[in-house]
C-alpha cells in the first residue's frame, strides 16, 4: 500500500514516463508542488483531529475507493471481508505513524496495537464501548457526553477510565446502530431507541434535548443473570418452598403476573418460570426489545417496530392482538405498558391460561393502580371497579421482586400472593401465601385458594409449603 511519500515519488516518475498512476488517491494534481500542497492540506486537518478518528476516515475512504465496500454491514461481514478490513487497518496505522515521526500529524498517544484494535472495535463491534459490552458483570452502560464511562452491574456503580474522545466518535457508533432500524439521531431528531446487535438496548439523546452534556447514552445489557431456578436458589432469590409453589403453578397454568421497578429481575424472573413450559407447548414471546431466552423448542418471539420514515409501527398491542390468532399453547408479553394491557387481559378471560407477564409496580396495590391507568391511556373509558374485576379475574398470581436495596444488585422475591376474586367495599380479596418481612421469604401459613387447581395436575399446595 503506497505511503504518501510513496505517492509523491510514483508521481514524478509517472509523470516522466507519462503514465497512469496507480494507488489509493485520486488522480493526480497537475505537478508534484500541487500533490505536496494537497497532502499538506491532509495533514493539517487531521491535526485537529482525534488521530483515531483520521485513521479510521482513511480506512473507510480506502475500503470505499479500493473495495466499494461503502454502507456494507461489516459486523455480519466474511472472514476473507473481516481480514481484508483490518489489513487496511494496519495499513493506514503504520502510514499514519511516519507521517507522525516526520512532525506532519499528532502522534498516537496509545501503542501501535491498542490503536489497531481500537480502529476494529469501530468496524466490528462498538468502539471504546465493546471492552464494556464483551464485560459479562456489567449490566448498564451511561456516556455522559466525554466524561469518564459509567458502569452498573455486579460490581455496583463504577465509573470506568474509558471516555470518548469526540462527539463524533460516539455518536457515530449511534448512528451506527440505529441504521440497522432505519433510524438516525440529529439535531433535528435528537433521541433514539434501538436494539444493538447483540440484542442490548440503547438509548440516546442528543441537544437541544440535553443541557449539561452535549449527549447521553444509556446501553441496558441482554444479561440473564439466571435460567434455571436452582440459579435464583444459589443467589438468594427465592426459596425452596416458594419456588417449587412457582413450579406447580406453571405447571398448573395459572396466570402470572410479575411486579416490580425498573432494574428488579422482572424479566428474569419470567425466564425461569417459562422454563417449566412443557417442551410440546407452543410458546409466544412478545417485546419491545427481545431479552427472553426459552429452553423449549417450539418458541416463536415477536417484536414490535418503532416508527420510522416511510414505516408505521407495530406496537405490543398490534402483537398480542396477531398473537392470539396464532393458536399458541403459552403467550409471554415482556411488559405491559400501554394499551396492550387491555387485550392480554381480555386474552387471559378468554381461555389462554398460563400467561405469563410483567409489569412496572412496586407492590400489589400499585399493580391496580397501573393497570387502571394504562385502561385511561387507551382511551377506554371503563369503570374503575369493572377494570379491577377483569383484572382479578385474568390472574390469578401476582409475584413481586424487588432489589435488597438501591444500590445492591441483588434481588429478592419478596411477595407472593393471589387474588381469590372476590371483592370488600370496591376492593379485591387479597390472599398472601409467602412473604418476606426481613427473614426470607417463606409461608404465611394461608392456605391456597388455587390448591384444589393444583391438585389436579398432582400437587400438594400443603406439602410444597411445609418443605
Amino acid at each position: 500500500m503506497l505511503t504518501r511519500d510513496d505517492y509523491l515519488r510514483q508521481q514524478d516518475a509517472a509523470r516522466a514516463a507519462q503514465q497512469p498512476l496507480a494507488g489509493p488517491f485520486p488522480a493526480a494534481p497537475a505537478n508534484s508542488l500541487v500533490a505536496q500542497a494537497v497532502a499538506d492540506q491532509m495533514d493539517q486537518a487531521a491535526r485537529k483531529q482525534d488521530p483515531l478518528q483520521t485513521i479510521f476516515a482513511e480506512v473507510n475512504a480506502r475500503l470505499r475507493t479500493e473495495h466499494r465496500l461503502a454502507g456494507v454491514d461489516l459486523t455480519q461481514a466474511s472472514q476473507d471481508v473481516r481480514d481484508l478490513v483490518e489489513e487496511k487497518v494496519v495499513e493506514c496505522v503504520k502510514d499514519y505513524q511516519r507521517r507522525a515521526e516526520a512532525g506532519r500529524v499528532p502522534p498516537l498517544a496509545i501503542a501501535t496495537t491498542e490503536a489497531v484494535q481500537a480502529i476494529l472495535d469501530q468496524f466490528f463491534g462498538m468502539g471504546i464501548l465493546q471492552t464494556l459490552l464483551d464485560d459479562p458483570d456489567i449490566e448498564e452502560i451511561i456516556v455522559r457526553g466525554l466524561y469518564p464511562i459509567i458502569t452498573m452491574g455486579a460490581r455496583g456503580f463504577e465509573v470506568s477510565a474509558l471516555r470518548f474522545r469526540t462527539a463524533e466518535e460516539a455518536l457515530g457508533l449511534v448512528r451506527r446502530a440505529a441504521s440497522r432500524m432505519g433510524r438516525d439521531i440529529t439535531p433535528q431528531n435528537p433521541e433514539v431507541n434501538v436494539r444493538t446487535r447483540d440484542g442490548s438496548r440503547l438509548h440516546a439523546l442528543m441537544t437541544p434535548l440535553t443541557f449539561n452534556v452535549p449527549f447521553v447514552i444509556t446501553i441496558r445489557r441482554r444479561r440473564l443473570v439466571a435460567t434455571t431456578i436452582d440459579d435464583l436458589l444459589e443467589l438468594g432469590t427465592i426459596t425452596r418452598p416458594a419456588a417449587e409453589f412457582l413450579r406447580a403453578a406453571v405447571t398448573a397454568r395459572l396466570n402470572i403476573l410479575v411486579a416490580g421497578g425498573t432494574g428488579a429481575g422482572k424479566t428474569n424472573l419470567v425466564n425461569v418460570l417459562a422454563s417449566f413450559f412443557g417442551p410440546q407447548e407452543y410458546v409466544l414471546t412478545i417485546e419491545d426489545n427481545p431479552e427472553l431466552a426459552l429452553p423449549q423448542e417450539y418458541v416463536t418471539s415477536l417484536v414490535v417496530r418503532e416508527r420510522s420514515e416511510g414505516v408505521l409501527p407495530i406496537t405490543t398491542q398490534d402483537l398480542v392482538r396477531a398473537a392470539l390468532r396464532m393458536r399458541p399453547d403459552r403467550i409471554i408479553i415482556g411488559e405491559a405498558r400501554g394499551p396492550e394491557v387491555v387485550d392480554m387481559i381480555d386474552a387471559a378471560n378468554t381461555g389462554h391460561e398460563g400467561t405469563l407477564s410483567t409489569i412496572h409496580a412496586d407492590n400489589a396495590e400499585d399493580v391496580l393502580a397501573r393497570i387502571r391507568a394504562l385502561y385511561t391511556r387507551a382511551g377506554l373509558n371503563v369503570p374503575q371497579e369493572t377494570i379491577v374485576q377483569e383484572t382479578v379475574r385474568a390472574f390469578q398470581l401476582v409475584v413481586l421482586i424487588r432489589r435488597v436495596s438501591p444500590q445492591s444488585t441483588r434481588r429478592e422475591v419478596a411477595q407472593i400472593m393471589e387474588w381469590t376474586g372476590r371483592m370488600e367495599a370496591a376492593k379485591p380479596e387479597r390472599n398472601i401465601l409467602f412473604e418476606n418481612t426481613g427473614g426470607g421469604l417463606h409461608w404465611t401459613g394461608s392456605p391456597a385458594e388455587c390448591g384444589p387447581r393444583l391438585q389436579q395436575y398432582g400437587f400438594s399446595f400443603q406439602e410444597i409449603a411445609r418443605m
